[in-house]
C-alpha cells in the first residue's frame, strides 16, 4: 500500500483499490470518474479517485494533461489500478476515445456524436 505524497491520510494498493485512514472505501477500483472528498488542512476537497492514484504511484500531473485510461484489452473497462493509468491531453483523449469506439451514437445525450467522429477522422 502506498499513500498519496500530499493528502497522506489516503492510500492505495496496487489494484486501485483506495484507503482513507487504513479503512477500505468501496468502489474505488472500478469507478474512474468517482470523486473523493476528504479534508486537507482544514479544507474540503473533492478530487477524482483516477488523478489521485495516478499522483500516488506516478508523480504530480502537470499542468494541461489528463489522466486517461488504456483499459481496452481489460475485463473491467475504466479500471483504476496504476498500471492502467496514463498521461494525455485532451485532443488524445477525444482520439483516444473515438478509436476505442466509445463515442455514442448519434440521438444521445451526449451531443453530436457523428459529427466528433467526423471531424477527428477528418
Amino acid at each position: 500500500m502506498k499513500s498519496h505524497p500530499i493528502y497522506t491520510r489516503i492510500s492505495f494498493d496496487e489494484d486501485g483499490n483506495m484507503f482513507k485512514d487504513g479503512k477500505l472505501i468501496p468502489g474505488t477500483k472500478l469507478r474512474c470518474y468517482r470523486r473523493v472528498k476528504f479534508s486537507h488542512e482544514g479544507k474540503l476537497l473533492q478530487k477524482l479517485s483516477h488523478r489521485l492514484i495516478y499522483e500516488t504511484f506516478y508523480g504530480s500531473i502537470p499542468k494541461g494533461l489528463i489522466v486517461m485510461h488504456h483499459d481496452e484489452w481489460l475485463p473491467e473497462p475504466y479500471l483504476n489500478a496504476p498500471f492502467n493509468l496514463f498521461l494525455g491531453t485532451t485532443s488524445i483523449n477525444a482520439l483516444d476515445t473515438y478509436y476505442k469506439g466509445r463515442i455514442p451514437k448519434w440521438g444521445t445525450s451526449s451531443g453530436d456524436a457523428n459529427g466528433m467522429r467526423n471531424r477527428l477522422a477528418a
